[in-house]
């Protein structure tokens, strides 16, 4: 979680993603003001990079989150973009790590295009192809979750090396998926009846 000090500047680094990416799919990888967005975006990151070893966004209830704190919209400005790019690449959540550069980045965005990846081929499975060691994706999910209930990331659910086989990638993938939709499910009637269901 972030602190009412954080919420700013990670909220200003939303924004700088957001228009990072915008230059960058429209103008060419080594344009300078697409590369001058890039910088801002990274200089961002190192802010908050001093209190966390890595920095987590993801999306929450149709809102961004950072590290599970929900942003001041009124500094990210419109994050539909971001919100339809995770969609269409089935990103629940995207994190970097310290040690991110630009070249990485550019990679980043470049996979983000739409139609980047090749059939059959996930996001997560693409970041690991190409040796982008400073990001991963979908390594947390976060829920609404009332009281008594438990938030569960993928990371507790078993180690998701790269030696570990595509199918139980894509199991995890939609066990995220299913529980941001579980999470949703009213009344808790209808939950115990999902419950029953599934077993």
């Amino acid at each position: 979680m972030l602190n009412p000090l954080q919420i700013p500047v990670a909220s200003t680094m939303v924004r700088d993603l957001r228009v990072s990416i915008s230059n960058y799919f429209l103008y060419t990888a080594g344009n300078n003001m697409a590369l001058l967005s890039i910088q801002r975006f990274l200089a961002g990151l190192e802010e908050l990079f001093r209190e966390f070893p890595s920095v987590t966004l993801g999306e929450s209830e149709g809102r961004l989150v950072v590290e599970a704190t929900p942003l001041d919209e009124k500094t990210t400005g419109s994050t539909n973009m971001i919100r339809d790019l995770f969609l269409t690449h089935k990103i629940h959540s995207l994190t970097f790590l310290k040690g991110l550069e630009t070249e990485e980045v550019k990679t980043l965005f470049s996979l983000m295009k739409p139609k980047a990846l090749p059939t059959g081929l996930s996001f997560s499975q693409a970041l690991v192809q190409h040796s982008l060691e400073h990001l991963r994706a979908n390594e947390k999910v976060f829920v609404a979750v009332k009281e008594g209930e438990v938030v569960v990331s993928a990371g507790a659910v078993g180690g998701s090396g790269a030696g570990n086989e595509q199918n139980l990638q894509e199991a995890l993938e939609a066990l995220q998926y299913f529980l941001q939709i579980f999470a949703r499910v009213k009344p808790d009637s209808n939950k115990q009846e999902v419950a029953r269901k599934m077993f």
